[in-house]
Order: structure tokens, then C-alpha cells, then sequence
């Protein structure tokens, strides 16, 4: 929270101190044992998906597991790359790349991935009208044709708009986890080199 933490109004000095502060808690040292946050993610994930369907936000390769990699890495670099210290993701990633913490090839993957989920999340938001349901809908389902015309997808030859959007949905998922055992493992390994 204290990450995604943004100046709205009010008294700039004010708001001057509460970022001093939030900086000094957030990215000196990690204000939380990653353990913990770790155990958290792995909660909401139990919570929040059913057996047998893929979650866009809380499922194994979702937009809470790109935006906890990306979290892990801006607690782990924020007190050497001030820079990283964004609130929103676009930007988190951009400063990750500029200060040579990612790849140009893992920014693109991550970048990619974060456009497309936050889409697919959109999508499956108007088509079910209901803000909690991201559970992506299994082809060849009425539901999944629709959700891909919905995204924009038409015929391409041979190739249906629900074999694009199955392709582009594990296209999305690998790139969430292009480091074996997922960014919580690496900021696991670099946290316990640090302390």
C-alpha cells in the first residue's frame, strides 16, 4: 500500500513529510517480512480462484502476481534507484528498465503481459458485470467466443478469435513468470543476501 501511495490535494509540506516517512519505512530495509507477503499472495489465491479455472487477477500468472513482482523489485532496488519509487505500474516498470534493474526483453515481456491482463480484466468486467468475477471462461464456451469478440478478436484464416485469445492468454501467463519460481523467489534470495 505504502508503495502505490500517490499525492491527490491537500498541504504540500504535509505531504512532503508523509513521503520522507513512507520512504524511509518502505525502502530502507523491507517494512514486512516478504515471508509474510508471500503467504498473503498464496492466500488470496486459494480465496479468490476455483478449482479448475484461471482467475485474470489472482491466479498463477494474473495481474496481482505482475504487480507483487513488481512491488518485490521496487522494495528491493528503491533505496539505491530513488527513480523506482512509482506508484503505478507503467511507470514502475519504465523506471525498472531506465535504471538497468530489467532487461529491455523482460520490460517488453512485462509491459506486454500488464497491457493485455489489464484488457482481458476490462473485458471480463462488461461481459459478466460484476467487478469480482475474473474468472476467464473455458473454450469452446459461448462465454469465451464472446469474451473474444468482446477483445476484439476476428477470424484470421484458419485461425478463430478463440485460438488467438487462448494463445494470448499463455503468452500473458508465461511472461508474468519469466524467472523460474516467480520474482518472490529471486527477492527472497537478494533479501537474504542484504540482511
Amino acid at each position: 500500500a505504502l508503495i502505490r501511495l500517490r499525492f491527490l490535494h491537500g498541504d504540500e509540506e504535509l505531504t512532503e513529510k508523509v513521503f520522507k516517512f513512507r520512504d524511509e519505512v518502505t525502502y530502507s530495509n523491507p517494512p514486512v517480512s516478504i515471508v509474510h507477503t508471500l503467504e498473503l499472495h498464496a492466500q488470496q489465491i486459494r480465496l479468490k480462484t476455483q478449482a479448475g479455472s484461471w482467475n485474470a487477477k489472482f491466479s498463477t500468472g494474473g495481474m496481482a502476481e505482475l504487480e507483487y513482482a513488481v512491488q518485490f523489485l521496487q522494495l528491493l532496488r528503491g533505496s539505491e534507484h530513488p527513480l523506482v519509487r512509482q506508484a503505478n505500474l507503467e511507470r514502475a516498470l519504465e523506471a525498472l528498465l531506465e535504471t538497468g534493474v530489467l532487461t529491455l526483453a523482460e520490460f517488453e515481456h512485462l509491459y506486454a503481459a500488464q497491457i493485455f491482463l489489464r484488457r482481458l480484466i476490462n473485458a471480463l468486467r462488461l461481459v459478466r458485470g460484476l467487478a469480482g468475477d475474473l474468472h476467464c471462461p473455458v473454450p469452446p464456451s459461448p462465454e469465451f467466443s464472446f469474451l473474444a469478440k468482446r477483445l476484439g478478436y476476428v477470424r484470421q484464416g484458419d485461425v478463430t478469435a478463440e485460438t488467438q485469445l487462448e494463445r494470448d492468454i499463455r503468452q500473458a501467463r508465461r511472461r508474468v513468470r519469466p524467472i523460474p519460481g516467480g520474482y518472490g523467489h529471486v527477492f527472497l534470495q537478494s533479501a537474504d543476501r542484504r540482511m
